[in-house]
């Protein structure tokens, strides 16, 4: 089976978080869900439209850099 991907870049990395999230939710409302996030690319896997809830946290600092994403 042949997975569709789709790579998104924000140009801009000093969004308003609040903006961030509801990019990430929209384009899982067209068919796109979150996989990966690394060096500012967003990986987005095909998906079947639907509604997640993205939120972005911020971790302390000296909690290991190891990004994951919890669905």
């Amino acid at each position: 089976m042949i997975k569709k991907v789709k790579r998104n870049i924000f140009k801009n990395f000093f969004l308003p978080i609040e903006k961030e999230e509801a990019w990430l939710n929209d384009m899982c409302k067209k068919g796109y869900a979150l996989k990966e996030i690394s060096n500012g690319y967003y990986l987005f896997e095909a998906c079947t439209p639907s509604k997640f809830i993205y939120r972005i946290e911020f971790l302390k600092q000296g909690v290991p850099r190891k990004k994951k994403i919890i669905i």
